[in-house]
C-alpha cells in the first residue's frame, strides 16, 4: 500500500529531480513549505534548496535503507508536488503559487 508521492524539482536547462516518498505523501505539502520557509535565503540558489527539501523530506528518517528515494524519473504515484526554480512557485493540486504564498498556505504551526 503505503502513502506515496513525489517532489518535482526543476531548473531550465538543468533537468528535473524526483524526490521520493513511500510513506508520507500526504505530508508533502506541508514538508515543502517547511523546507521552503527554512530554506528562505536558498530561494534563488537552487542546489542548495533542492538540498533543503529532501532533507525536510527525510528528517525523521535519515539512516533508512527504504522509504525514500532520488531520481531522474518519476516514482510510484501519489501526491505530487512541482516545485519550478525558475519561477519560484510550486504546482500542487493544479494551483501554482509563488513560493511565499505555498510557505503561508502550507507551513507546520511548529515552524511558525
Amino acid at each position: 500500500m503505503g502513502d506515496r508521492g513525489n517532489i518535482v524539482v526543476s531548473k531550465q536547462g538543468d533537468g528535473t529531480m524526483h524526490f521520493y516518498t513511500h510513506w508520507s505523501g500526504s505530508e508533502l505539502p506541508q514538508t515543502v513549505a517547511d523546507g521552503l520557509d527554512r530554506g528562505r535565503s536558498r530561494w534563488d540558489d537552487y542546489i542548495y534548496l533542492n538540498r533543503i527539501l529532501f532533507c525536510e523530506m527525510i528528517k525523521d528518517d535519515v539512516l533508512s535503507e527504504t522509504g525514500f528515494g532520488l531520481s531522474i524519473e518519476m516514482g510510484d504515484g501519489g501526491t505530487e508536488i512541482y516545485v519550478d526554480h525558475d519561477a519560484q512557485e510550486v504546482t500542487y493540486n493544479g494551483t501554482c503559487l509563488t513560493f511565499e504564498d505555498f510557505v503561508a498556505n502550507h507551513k507546520s504551526k511548529e515552524t511558525s
